[in-house]
C-alpha cells in the first residue's frame, strides 16, 4: 500500500450560516481512536496536526487533511487510514465543539491548555476579550450577509427552474454528455465538499487525479448550476456517477461531478474540454442586476470573514507568547507513537 495524501472540508460557510459534518466524517464507529484537541487560538492545534500529517505521509497509509472552512491554510483534523485501522485527530473547539461519546474506548481528549502561562494571559484579559468580541461580531455580520445572498439565490433558483433556461440546459447537457462513455458503473456515490467560502473568497481544492478527463463549464454560477443539476440527474439515471461535490454555499449548486474516468467541473482551468455557456438567456427579469447584487453580498461577507480572521490572529499572537511549545512537541511525539501502534494492530 502506497501513501496517499488527500484534502477535504468537513464544514462550510453558506447561505444557512455555518454547517458542520464533523459527526459524519468523524463518526466514532469508523475509528480505532479519535484524539480530540482542546485549547484556545495559538495553542498549536493546527501545527501539531500538521506535524502528525507530515510524519505519516511518509508511511504506508492514507492521510487525509481536513482543512478549516474559514482558513484553508489551517487544519481542523487529520485522518490516518490503513486496511487494519483508522485514527483521527481533530480540533474539538468552537465552532465545531466535540466531546467524547465513547470516552476512553474510542475518544481521548488532549488538553493543550496545560501549556498555558495563565499569569501572563491574565494580564492580557481585556485585550483578549475585546478581540474575541470583534471576532464574534464579524462572523455574525458575515453570516447575515450570506443569509441575504441566500434570499436572492432562492428567488433566482426558483425562477430559473421554471424558465426557458431549464429546457436550454437540458439541450446543453445532452451535448456535453453525448460523447462521454464512462468505463464502469458506480457501486456507491460519495458526497463531499471540495470548496470553501472563506476570507479568501471561493476556494476550491485541485482535482487530485490527473488521469481523469476534465470537462469544464464556463458561465455564471446560476447557469452552470442548473446545467450541472441536469447533468447529475442524467448521469445518476445511468448509474455512472461516483462522486458529487456540492457547493459550500448551497447543496443545490454542484462544483464537480466525478465518474470513473472523467470529471465535470465549473469555472476551473482545464487542459481538456471547455464549454462556454454564457449565451444562455435565462428569461428572468433583471437577472444581471440580481446576479451582481448576489456577488456583491458575497464579497461583503468575505470581507467580514477577513475581519474575523484578523481578530483571531490577534488573539493567536497573544496566546503564542504564553504557550510552552516544548510541551506540545512532547505531545506530538507521544501521539505519533500511539497512532503507529494502533494502525499496526
Amino acid at each position: 500500500m502506497k501513501n496517499t495524501t488527500k484534502e477535504l472540508f468537513a464544514a462550510r460557510n453558506g447561505h444557512r450560516g455555518f454547517e458542520s459534518i464533523f459527526q459524519t466524517v468523524f463518526d466514532p464507529k469508523k475509528y480505532a481512536r479519535i484524539y480530540i484537541l482542546k485549547g484556545g487560538p495559538g495553542t498549536g492545534k493546527s501545527s501539531l496536526m500538521r506535524r502528525i500529517s507530515e510524519h505519516f505521509s511518509s508511511c504506508d497509509c492514507t492521510v487525509k487533511n481536513v482543512l478549516c472552512s474559514s482558513d484553508p491554510s489551517s487544519l481542523d483534523g487529520v485522518i490516518i487510514e490503513t486496511p487494519s485501522a483508522s485514527v483521527a485527530i481533530i480540533d474539538g473547539t468552537a465552532p465545531h465543539c466535540t466531546d467524547p461519546t465513547i470516552p476512553g474506548a474510542v475518544e481521548e481528549i488532549i488538553n493543550l491548555g496545560v501549556a498555558f502561562d495563565t499569569d501572563a494571559l491574565s494580564k492580557k484579559r481585556a485585550v483578549l476579550t475585546e478581540l474575541n468580541e470583534r471576532k464574534r461580531i464579524s462572523y455574525e455580520k458575515g453570516y447575515r450577509l450570506l443569509g441575504c445572498a441566500g434570499s436572492i439565490f432562492e428567488y433566482i433558483w426558483r425562477e430559473i427552474n421554471v424558465s426557458s433556461c431549464y429546457n436550454k440546459a437540458e439541450k446543453q447537457s445532452e451535448i456535453i454528455i453525448k460523447d462521454l462513455r464512462p468505463a464502469a458503473r458506480a457501486e456507491k456515490i460519495d458526497t463531499d465538499f471540495i470548496a470553501a467560502f472563506c476570507k479568501e473568497g471561493y476556494k476550491k481544492l485541485p482535482i487530485e487525479d490527473d488521469r481523469l478527463t476534465v470537462i469544464n463549464l464556463c458561465a455564471d454560477r446560476f447557469v452552470c448550476g442548473i446545467i450541472m443539476k441536469v447533468i447529475a440527474d442524467r448521469l445518476l439515471e445511468k448509474g455512472v456517477v461516483t462522486r458529487i461535490c456540492p457547493s459550500p454555499l448551497d447543496s443545490r449548486l454542484i462544483d464537480r461531478i466525478y465518474t470513473s474516468d472523467y470529471v465535470i467541473a465549473v469555472n476551473e482551468c482545464s487542459n481538456s474540454g471547455q464549454f462556454y455557456l454564457g449565451n444562455i438567456d435565462t428569461g428572468i427579469e433583471d437577472y444581471d442586476s440580481l446576479c451582481r447584487i448576489y456577488e456583491e453580498l458575497l464579497e461583503l461577507a468575505r470581507h467580514a470573514f477577513l475581519e474575523a480572521s484578523d481578530a483571531h490572529f490577534g488573539m493567536e499572537a497573544i496566546y503564542k507568547d504564553a504557550v510552552d511549545f516544548k510541551q506540545n512537541e512532547k505531545t506530538a511525539e507521544w501521539l505519533i507513537g500511539k497512532i503507529a501502534d494502533l494502525i499496526k494492530a
